[in-house]
């Protein structure tokens, strides 16, 4: 729950927040059982089930931090199904969430009630895909946090900000830096404008508040044996890797007047757009950082510094949006580029002064428009509005709709099981395909589930041993190389596990059922193989 001291602005509008927390719910009414994602979904399905298991996140598998897993597992435990669906009606309760909360931090602004009832659909298109909703909570989280304590400088807008930072924290280590640089922002804007630092009391109250939304993991470090050491190693692997995503460039200017060739139309709009939109939030994020400054001089009467009659929200979202903005610079797609974007769409919502009506107002609509359309590609809804083929299927007894392809990766998967890996035997799914463990309901038999970057030798003679150890019945490994790139490809970033299985395992000739799928099938050997 947000401060009372931010409350009365959404509070006289009750209907703004209905919708707010209505549209994610219908689209999943709508959506749900559309797609199957085996590959990025399925690293949080397979997580969510082995914490109702028993299992624990970073310290049994491969995962981001633990919070949300909890949510997931928790909504699965309430509903008593451990199925896809039933994890996605968990992800979209947490969207509404999340854009009512944002509705009501735009609802501190003064504005028509068009413009607030905009702001919903608006920040709704950009959170995608909707099993990533958990880290823009986070961000809107961290924007309620830092304007609390904007608005309000005691110790308990500091306790609520040192409470936002710990479930942020708790939901992602990347998320506890951004929101730590947030918050050394707010405080030197705090100080550009009275002058003054945090006495400590504030101080107190800060760290309290965090220890507290932070408690979930604070309480698996002190009582979960072998999850620090394993939290810390998972910090290790991404100095090993040198990144957290494979880095992808900014779109091509040229690609505005000059599409690819090849490519198509829907495509080459949607990176002409990308272009354009990236542009147009840098230099909109400039500008805000420069208005955010100057209203924060200690002569100015400007927002930055809250009061009574300030306007809180909106350097609170520019302060937030500066360290998320990064995305922009590592892997520039709407799939990573969206986190960055909903920060952006608060402060444009609360700019100063947006009672006025003019282009202002023209812009905010023209950023829902554009913004539908980049993020369309990546909602569920996208397949059925094009008329694409989509198959029928159950998985764990629900019914979705898949393209063909992820219909034939299943059939494959289950065709390999009832061969090869009866009565609950282990199997390999490799490297990007962490959902076929979920899928089957399957413990994978090495902690590592998703092996996208070069892993050391020490770690593949680890997961090589774990391997052997689980006797797994058969492996299915995808030639498929991330951004095309020959440096990626299993064979180059786990060769050990490749020789294992090249050595220890038969290898199946191809048959129909991968014929063209680049896929390569082991079945189990001779038992006591090792690498050596």
């Amino acid at each position: 729950m947000l401060p009372r001291r931010l409350m009365p602005g959404a509070a006289a509008r009750p209907w703004a927040v209905t919708i707010a927390l209505v549209l994610p719910l219908a689209a999943f009414w709508f959506t749900g059982r559309h797609g199957l994602n085996l590959q990025d979904e399925g690293f949080l399905w397979y997580g969510a089930q082995r914490v109702l298991a028993g299992e624990l996140p970073l310290r049994d598998f491969q995962s981001y931090d633990v919070g949300r897993y909890f949510w997931s597992a928790g909504w699965m435990w309430l509903f008593g199904d451990d199925g896809i669906l039933a994890m996605r009606a968990g992800n979209a309760i947490l969207a509404s969430i999340t854009i009512a909360m944002a509705v009501v931090l735009v609802g501190m602004q003064p504005a028509p009630a068009w413009r607030i009832v905009l702001a919903a659909p608006a920040l709704a298109v950009w959170m995608v895909p909707d099993f990533k909703v958990a880290d823009s909570f986070a961000a809107i989280l961290m924007i309620a946090g830092v304007a609390a304590a904007l608005s309000r400088a005691d110790a308990r807008a500091c306790a609520f900000l040192g409470i936002c930072l710990g479930v942020a924290a708790a939901i992602g280590i990347n998320h506890a830096l951004y929101g730590t640089i947030a918050v050394a922002l707010a405080l030197g804007l705090h100080y550009r404008q009275a002058r003054v630092l945090p006495s400590g009391r504030m101080l107190i109250a800060f760290v309290s508040g965090g220890v507290a939304g932070y408690f979930p993991v604070i309480a698996c470090h002190l009582f979960a044996t072998g999850f620090t050491a394993a939290f810390f190693d998972s910090i290790r692997m991404l100095f090993e890797a040198g990144t957290t995503n494979l880095p992808l460039p900014l779109p091509r200017l040229q690609a505005l007047l000059l599409p690819a060739a090849g490519q198509d139309a829907a495509s080459a709009l949607r990176e002409s757009l990308l272009a354009l939109a990236g542009l147009a939030g840098g230099g909109f994020l400039v500008l805000a950082t420069r208005r955010v400054w100057k209203d924060a001089a200690p002569s100015g009467r400007g927002s930055a510094a809250g009061g009574v009659e300030g306007n809180a929200v909106f350097p609170a979202a520019v302060l937030v949006s500066i360290p998320y903005a990064h995305y922009a610079l590592s892997r520039f797609d709407v799939f990573h580029v969206a986190l960055s974007v909903l920060p952006i769409l608060v402060a444009a919502w609360t700019w100063p002064g947006r009672q006025r009506t003019g282009w202002g107002d023209a812009a905010l609509v023209a950023a829902v428009v554009a913004g539908t359309v980049l993020s369309l590609f990546e909602q569920r809804a996208y397949p059925v509005l094009r008329g694409w083929t989509s198959e029928r299927v159950q998985v764990l007894g629900d019914t979705l709709y898949v393209e063909p392809h992820a219909a034939d990766v299943l059939s494959l998967l289950r065709a390999q099981v009832d061969a090869h890996a009866r009565d609950g035997r282990s199997f390999l799914a490799a490297p990007y395909w962490p959902g076929a463990y979920a899928v089957e309901r399957r413990r994978a038999p090495t902690w590592e589930i998703y092996q996208l970057f070069p892993a050391t030798v020490d770690r593949q003679r680890r997961e090589t041993a774990r391997l052997q150890a689980a006797d797994i019945g058969f492996s299915m490994v995808s030639l498929f190389r991330a951004d095309a790139r020959p440096d990626l490809g299993f064979e180059s970033t786990h060769p050990l596990i490749v020789a294992y299985l090249d050595r220890c395992m038969k290898l199946l000739p191809p048959g129909p059922a991968t014929e063209g799928r680049d896929i390569r099938i082991h079945v189990a050997g001779a038992p006591g193989c090792t690498l050596e």
